[in-house]
């Protein structure tokens, strides 16, 4: 659905520039999809890991 707005209102070449959020959703459970042990921007201390998904 995204290509032809992107189509009508930018010209041809134009730069697109996206934000992405890596936050760390923290859950766990055998149903939960890409659990496992990430990098976490946010923890506070010296081990910025963290078991969830993002």
């Amino acid at each position: 659905m995204l290509d032809p707005i992107v189509d009508r209102l930018l010209p041809d070449g134009s730069a697109i520039t996206t934000v992405i959020d890596d936050t760390l959703f923290k859950r766990a459970g055998r149903k939960v999809f890409g659990m496992f042990w990430h990098h976490d921007g946010a923890a506070k201390g010296p081990k910025p890991v963290g078991l969830g998904n993002c």
